[in-house]
């Protein structure tokens, strides 16, 4: 995701912090001044005529047990700012915010095998035989052979791509300063329609028939139809959801500001439990049955339980971690802030 104070950043996350405090600080004082009014809020969607869902599910009680510090068994060194980090043909790859290379580790020595060069490679999927990248900075999505390493097609797509997904045939690139969605022919490599999108959309997932973007202004997921390009629904969520994730029957996303993961039903649109995992959630992925947390800004690594949903356990990293992976029995994030991937045990 974007990360605060950065150079070129088109909206700084500072100021995006304090709007926050002053529109819930507003929020407040208009509740407290609800019952003498007796009116009914608007719900300040400009999205479809989908049925307003209720802003947030309160998260549950923090019973997480104190934070362990999980121990660095290897630092990898690779460019600035890495942040998606993918785990496919033995290898992980991992990409960056402004920084240029798509690194390839080989888990097993903990070496840098392949460098492929793409231009800020902020967000990777696989799918359709390749290593899908979007390059924040060319506006465009690269094709990799990941067997070779080797770029073999460059599709343009809309203004700062930052977020990618692939599925009902398509790859699908999130443009975020232009707010609107590509969605790409793996077969031919051509764009075959652009659609609008509502607020700072960020990354996406599909599932359940319909693509789901994260829009990190309007503090909601939104639900496009794959055929239409439409928004279907909009599901509000606690402040800043980030990364989209489906479960089972149920769609999953973390929030950055609101320091929690949220359970989604696809059947009704709306957020049906939440739990508080720390303070800048964000990378999300499933492994053993578990929801897997990291937070920029508590620094934690943090394992919850979806029937719950509860947090089981919550490691410390010493650093900011983002997404990760698990290979050869550990635990590896990007270390943003460090220019390095780590390998953890997570005691």
């Amino acid at each position: 995701m974007r990360r605060p104070g950065l150079v070129g950043h088109p909206y700084d996350w500072d100021v995006r912090a304090h709007r926050l405090g002053m529109l819930l600080l507003v929020m407040s004082l208009a509740a407290a001044c609800g019952g003498a009014a007796g009116g009914p809020a608007s719900s300040g969607s400009n999205g479809p005529t989908a049925p307003a869902a209720p802003t947030s599910v309160g998260a549950s009680p923090s019973t997480a047990p104190p934070a362990v510090l999980a121990e660095v068994l290897t630092r990898v060194d690779v460019a600035d700012q890495p942040d998606p980090v993918l785990l496919t043909h033995g290898s992980i790859w991992v990409g960056h915010y402004q920084a240029n290379g798509l690194e390839r580790v080989d888990p097993a020595s903990g070496r840098v095998i392949d460098t492929v060069p793409a231009r800020s490679p902020i967000d990777l999927v696989e799918a359709f035989g390749s290593v899908w990248a979007v390059e924040l900075t060319a506006d465009r999505v690269a094709r990799i052979d990941p067997s070779t390493g080797r770029v073999v097609d460059r599709i343009a797509v809309g203004r700062e791509p930052d977020g990618i997904a692939a599925g009902f045939g398509s790859i699908w690139a999130v443009n975020q300063l232009e707010g609107t969605l590509s969605r790409i022919d793996p077969g031919n490599g051509k764009v075959t329609g652009t659609f609008p999108l509502q607020g700072t959309p960020l990354y996406a997932t599909a599932a359940f028939g319909s693509v789901w973007v994260t829009d990190t202004d309007g503090n909601q997921v939104m639900r496009i139809d794959p055929k239409t390009g439409k928004t279907i629904a909009n599901v509000h969520t606690d402040a800043v959801p980030i990364h989209v994730l489906a479960v089972g029957s149920a769609l999953w996303v973390t929030t950055f500001e609101g320091g929690t993961l949220q359970r989604i039903d696809p059947g009704t649109n709306r957020v049906t439990a939440s739990v508080a995992v720390g303070d800048g959630a964000d990378g999300l992925l499933l492994h053993d049955g578990s929801l897997w947390v990291t937070t920029d800004r508590a620094n934690t690594v943090v394992r919850v339980d979806p029937a719950g949903p509860a947090v089981l356990r919550v490691w410390d990293v010493g650093t900011q971690p983002h997404n990760g992976v698990f290979a050869k029995g550990s635990f590896w994030t990007a270390a943003f802030d460090d220019g390095k991937l780590l390998r953890l045990s997570l005691p």
